[in-house]
């Protein structure tokens, strides 16, 4: 790949590819803040099960074993070969 054009044309190949790479990112980056706000209006809303705001300490994560003792608890499967 020696010709001077053969390194236009990939040249060429690779500006249209990163600018259909900066659009996506573009488009990804709106959905992002769109969820992002519904999320929280949905926060706001009292109506809406399940997405009570996070207390201000953090979120509460719960641990399998926090949940289920030991004893009680189902072993985990044998992974399959």
């Amino acid at each position: 790949m020696s010709d001077p054009e053969d390194h236009r044309k990939l040249h060429d190949e690779l500006e249209r590819e990163a600018g259909e790479m900066e659009e996506a990112g573009d488009e990804l980056g709106e959905d992002t803040r769109a969820v992002r706000a519904d999320w929280e209006q949905k926060q706001a809303d009292e109506g809406v099960p399940g997405a009570e705001a996070e207390p201000e300490d953090g979120p509460v994560v719960k641990r399998r074993e926090d949940v289920e003792p030991e004893a009680e608890r189902e072993p985990d499967p044998e992974p399959e070969a």
